[in-house]
């Protein structure tokens, strides 16, 4: 629905769905995260191009030895999941994130993004936040929060 279907102004303080979302930041990448496309935005093009290309070589050239063990807590099906809690929970800051840069948006269609961004942003961390309460014990579940 449109901003003007709603009956708000441009710039007028509105409550978002993720507002309590921290931002996300290609320098929070820790723990052998992803690269991820939404950070890759930061850079130009040519560097994007270089690093898209390097990333799979790497594999290529460590091949099977250089992979590193990607269990957590005695499970590799658990290390797969934690990856994706992880990468999930990015997606979610970053959603948040352009949510609040939209939400002054002169164009309505940007808004209207936004809207959507923000919307978003909640479902994604609540998918995070079902695998991570399957997953990762308790005692351990703030650091792995906080660090991804």
């Amino acid at each position: 629905m449109s901003r003007v279907a709603l009956g708000i102004e441009p710039g007028a303080e509105r409550e978002l769905r993720s507002s309590k979302i921290p931002d996300s930041a290609p320098g929070q990448w820790d723990d052998g995260q992803a690269l991820r496309e939404c950070a890759l935005l930061t850079y130009p093009e040519s560097h994007v191009r270089i690093l898209r290309e390097i990333f799979p070589a790497l594999g290529t050239i460590y091949g099977e030895e250089g992979i590193r063990e990607l269990s957590y807590c005695g499970s590799y099906t658990k290390g797969q999941l934690r990856a994706v809690m992880q990468d999930l929970k990015y997606t979610a800051r970053f959603l948040a994130m352009t949510a609040r840069e939209s939400a002054d948006a002169e164009s309505d269609s940007d808004w209207q993004l936004g809207e959507l961004a923000d919307r978003l942003a909640v479902h994604v961390e609540n998918l995070a936040n079902l695998i991570e309460n399957r997953i990762v014990p308790k005692r351990k579940r703030k650091t792995v929060a906080g660090g991804a």
